[in-house]
């Protein structure tokens, strides 16, 4: 079932304000005032990143839809930390993506929810299963974590976290394929990753066929569905660009394109656990 954007009301207004005004028409490009910066990093098949080339569900939204209406959007490949810096702090950086709503964040950038899933926990299939469950898991004192630097999924994700590094049972490292690699070499038990763009996001070759990974991915047991979508920065980008991408994304959803672009790098049967 599609649902629309919550959009904060004070960007519904600018949004009405630029359609009186006529920054944009149907039909029409009416075109960002300069190329948007995206900061990236490989996740899984959001975004993929091999040689010089950036692709994936995310940035081929952008560029899709950015064609739409005139706007264009330079990738930038960084470690995941790197890129939350440039958005949130140096003010390097435009867009944010993917991204878990921080409210933290809110009051200088815009969360735009794309789709709604559940967060889920991921092991080596050559290993022992883990418990699909948090409380399970921090009490088995056995286990041990590992996880992504940058990485957030919301507050049960991130006292999870806490809990265990202060249990000494977690690691903490600068991208998902240091996380691939202590899975496999059992120098870890288990990260933890939202249940459908997850898949695949641990195999090192983004190309891998899903019935061929190498890792189980169970979503959690009792755990509310997470937002997942993209951030945009009020403090870099001009009032109308904002309008204008904030209804890019809007439109986008709206008639079907974010689905669309994920049924290209997911099979449907995965598609379908996605609430849009």
């Amino acid at each position: 079932m599609q649902s629309r954007l919550r959009i904060p009301r004070r960007i519904g207004r600018m949004l009405a304000l630029a359609c009186a005004a006529g920054l944009w028409v149907s039909g029409a490009v009416a075109g960002c005032s300069r190329v948007i910066e995206v900061p990236v990093s490989p996740a899984g098949r959001l975004v993929i990143v091999e040689d010089e080339r950036v692709e994936g569900v995310l940035p081929e939204l952008l560029r899709e839809q950015g064609a739409l209406i005139g706007c264009q959007f330079r990738f930038r490949v960084v470690p995941r930390a790197r890129a939350a810096q440039a958005v949130f702090k140096s003010q390097m950086g435009d867009i944010y993506l993917p991204a878990m709503r921080q409210p933290e964040r809110d009051a200088t950038h815009l969360f735009l929810a794309l789709i709604h899933q559940s967060l889920a926990v991921a092991t080596e299939r050559a290993h022992a299963p883990v418990p699909a469950d948090l409380n399970k898991l921090l009490a088995d004192k056995g286990l041990r974590g590992i996880f992504v630097r940058g990485y957030y999924f919301g507050a049960a994700y991130g006292d999870f976290v806490e809990r265990l590094l202060a249990d000494k049972r977690a690691d903490i490292v600068p991208d998902i394929e240091a996380v691939s690699r202590m899975l496999h070499a059992g120098r870890a038990d288990f990260t933890l990753l939202p249940f459908v763009t997850g898949q695949g996001a641990l195999d090192l070759s983004p190309r891998t066929p899903l019935s061929q990974t190498a890792f189980r991915i169970e979503a959690l047991e009792a755990e509310p569905l997470m937002e997942n979508g993209v951030y945009l920065s009020r403090r870099n980008l001009e009032a109308a660009d904002l309008v204008l991408l904030t209804q890019m994304f809007e439109r986008a959803q709206a008639e079907g394109a974010v689905r669309r672009a994920y049924l290209r790098h997911y099979p449907a049967e995965l598609v379908e656990r996605l609430r849009f």
